[in-house]
């Protein structure tokens, strides 16, 4: 069995014997540890029905990726759109040179390239939808990616493989009723992206998963500890010992399909960051300090091709319009915006004139002044 393939019961799915067959794979290599794992969740296996959730990775040439996705439930062709969307995206991850592609580029080949394998299937195209998330490695840079879809998650690791959420469900203007899907025409305001280095970062490693392990983040404690047990877990390759977090994660009245990735990074000391396109974009916040010596006109120069999802960024001007002003740590403690990416999320703001930096502060710019 694997950590999540083990059900219990709310509509009689357990007193009928029902068991879902272990999607459970772990692999190892000297750069990257990795696990992943989808189960039918207990409506699912209640009720007769496939899971709809799928799970993915591929390891080779100093790159690791994973991927999730979860088909919508309403879709008829869900289960074939998570499958569909997970298989693209490991593969697309592998194959191209994402560390050189600035985030517009890389927004619309991925997405182009993604609707085209959805039409390109045989199914019905309207009916693949599905969320995604992937995260990918490049050993031989040291560089990440994260690319989401909907509302997945996505938590980093540190040294002591304590979890903490870098990426939160981000759906159409801010309403959980309204999910983003791959096949949506206006997936491209809607899709969040994060690229960084690990040793830059302090990251030593990923976890992701969809909406069904939400616990994972609403009850942080037992979230922290589910995850670092299953990062020992994967480190170690007990199988065993992984099979035990689906038991806690059913305790926490888990109804919906699950899947889960997991990657370990081991960095590549003998390698500097890639000098990239976004190289300054993404090393920008570790260059900041409090004599503020950095030039936001000079910034907002260099960082033209550089865009954030509209209600992204609706909620953040909101939120400076009602405080007044956040500086960088406000930025980061309010959970707004992600530590090493803060200038690459403000930016575009500041471009487009909603937003000023002042007195080391971020604060909202009223246009209807005279």
């Amino acid at each position: 069995m694997g950590f999540l393939d083990r059900v219990s019961d709310i509509f009689g799915a357990e007193e009928r014997g029902e068991k879902v067959p272990s999607q459970l794979r772990i692999e190892s290599s000297d750069f990257a540890d990795i696990a992943i794992d989808h189960m039918a969740g207990r409506r699912n296996v209640a009720y007769y029905e496939p899971c709809q959730d799928y799970s993915g990775y591929r390891m080779f040439g100093g790159k690791a990726t994973i991927a999730i996705s979860d088909g919508c439930s309403s879709a008829e062709e869900a289960e074939a759109a998570a499958k569909l969307s997970v298989e693209f995206s490991v593969k697309y991850m592998q194959d191209v040179d994402w560390s050189n592609l600035t985030d517009n580029a890389l927004i619309d080949d991925f997405i182009d390239s993604l609707q085209q394998h959805l039409r390109n299937s045989g199914k019905e195209y309207e009916e693949l939808s599905a969320t995604l998330v992937t995260v990918s490695f490049n050993r031989n840079t040291n560089d990440y990616i994260i690319v989401s879809i909907g509302d997945g998650l996505v938590f980093s690791y540190d040294q002591n493989y304590s979890s903490n959420l870098i990426v939160s469900p981000f759906n159409r203007c801010g309403d959980t009723s309204r999910t983003c899907f791959g096949n949506d025409i206006d997936v491209k305001q809607n899709i969040q992206i994060v690229k960084g280095n690990i040793l830059t970062d302090g990251y030593f490693g990923f976890a992701i998963c969809s909406d069904g392990a939400m616990v994972l983040d609403k009850n942080r404690e037992y979230g922290n500890d589910a995850l670092k047990s299953a990062a020992f877990a994967v480190k170690n390759r007990s199988r065993t010992f992984i099979e035990n977090m689906v038991s806690e994660i059913q305790s926490q009245k888990t109804h919906d399909d699950v899947a889960i990735g997991i990657m370990l990074t081991t960095p590549n000391r003998e390698v500097n960051a890639t000098t990239s396109i976004e190289e300054d974009e993404r090393n920008s916040d570790d260059e900041f300090n409090e004599d503020n010596s950095f030039d936001i006109d000079e910034l907002v120069l260099a960082m033209t091709n550089v865009r954030i999802p509209a209600q992204y960024g609706a909620l953040i001007v909101t939120n400076l319009y009602e405080s007044g002003g956040l500086s960088f740590e406000e930025l980061i403690k309010q959970g707004l915006c992600i530590k090493g990416s803060i200038l690459r999320t403000m930016i575009p703001l500041v471009k487009c004139g909603l937003v000023e930096y002042k007195d080391g502060k971020f604060i909202y710019k009223d246009r209807t002044e005279v």
